[in-house]
Parts: C-alpha cells; sequence; structure tokens
C-alpha cells in the first residue's frame, strides 16, 4: 500500500442565473485514496442532479474497492455506458474524474478543459481538450495519469479562448507558490475569473482543480 496519496486543492466559480452549472464532488475511501469527480454543464437543467444522484448511487460503489487504476477504468466505462440516460446527449460538458492519479476525463460541445503545469512559482498551459463542433452527439473521452503540481481548469470554450489571450493575467492568477489551500484556489479562481468577465466573457462558470503529492 502507498504511504502517501495524492491531495486535491478545487474550487468553483459560478455566478448564480449562469447558463452553466457545476458538479463537484470529493470523497476519501477508508484506505485513504481520494476521490475527485467534477463536472460543469449547459443543457437539461437536471442534468446535474442526475450526475449527482449517479455518484452517489453507482460511482462510489464502483470505487469502493480495487485499485485506483481498475476502479478509474469501471467509472469510465460506466460513463460511457451511462451517458445518453443522464441527459448528456445534447448537452455541453466538461467532466475530470481522479482517483489518486488516475484520472480521466469528458467533453462535449461548448465544455472544454485546461491542462496547466505549475512548477518553480511558472505556469504553462495548454487546451486538453478541443471541440469541432458545438451541438449534438459529438462525446470525447480520454484516460489518463495526473501528475502531481499540475492543475485542471473546466470552463466553456469561450471562457478558455479568453483565458489563453490573458496570458501573464492567468499565470498571475496561478502561481504555484500561493495554492496550497483550497481557499486559495477559491481566492485565485475568482481572480481569473474576474479577469475573463473584463474581456466580455458573460458566463465566466469554471472549475479548477489541482493536485500534490501528500
Amino acid at each position: 500500500m502507498k504511504d502517501h496519496f495524492m491531495i486535491f486543492f478545487t474550487n468553483a466559480y459560478c455566478r448564480e442565473g449562469a447558463e452553466w452549472s457545476v458538479v463537484l464532488q470529493q470523497f476519501t475511501r477508508q484506505d485513504g485514496i481520494p476521490i475527485l469527480f467534477a463536472c460543469i454543464w449547459q443543457g437539461d437543467t437536471k442534468g446535474p442532479e442526475r450526475i449527482t444522484d449517479w455518484i452517489y448511487e453507482e460511482v462510489l460503489t464502483l470505487c469502493a474497492r480495487g485499485k485506483a487504476a481498475r476502479c478509474t477504468d469501471k467509472v469510465r466505462k460506466a460513463f460511457q455506458r451511462r451517458y445518453r440516460t443522464l441527459g448528456c446527449r445534447n448537452a455541453s460538458l466538461a467532466l475530470f474524474f481522479a482517483m489518486d492519479e488516475e484520472c480521466f476525463y469528458a467533453w462535449q460541445g461548448k465544455g472544454q478543459l485546461y491542462f496547466f503545469q505549475l512548477l518553480f512559482d511558472k505556469v504553462k498551459g495548454r487546451p486538453l481538450a478541443r471541440n469541432s463542433s458545438e451541438e449534438g452527439e459529438n462525446i470525447g473521452c480520454e484516460r489518463a495519469v495526473w501528475e502531481p503540481q499540475t492543475g485542471i481548469l473546466l470552463g466553456s470554450a469561450e471562457f478558455l479562448e479568453a483565458l489563453e489571450q490573458g496570458g501573464a493575467d492567468t499565470a498571475a492568477c496561478l502561481r504555484a507558490s500561493e495554492l496550497k489551500t483550497e481557499e486559495q484556489a477559491g481566492k485565485h479562481l475568482r481572480e481569473l475569473c474576474t479577469a475573463v468577465e473584463v474581456r466580455g466573457v458573460r458566463d465566466a462558470t469554471a472549475v479548477f482543480c489541482m493536485a500534490v503529492r501528500g
């Protein structure tokens, strides 16, 4: 058994009345393995509720025992099997699931993900997923390993486009040396979203997740 598991710092930004909704859940298994489920959603207003119900009714059961890699694969396959009944077919979404360093991410429509490497107080970012279509059934899903001192940002295509144009402003909001607690992550995410809103983005809904080695 591993001596140290990942520690996840997460936070979400969503204004009241926004078109996008957020699902953000964290759990710790009895053996200490952390579990993270994050999703932003635009579409059927019942979608986030169905996803939350699915987390408690199936995802946690799939993660109850076994190695993190195997559990993550089971959750990924369950999502691919269930995403139509969850109401995802005509929605825009970005989804990120992690169990310790094992993870997968999914995207559709206007939902996108951005990857940050946060080392030596410097920020390097790149798109993790790009969509060629804004409507219809065009779900993407990828399996990965989440390295420590890296972050994942879930946001709309408009949000992440404005973020990429921000350059130094983005780096200033995500300094690794200042991201040591969830409160700090929330403060910097609010700063980032405010900067994006100044550039004309009306709905700067976002979720930021960072992994550090415990």
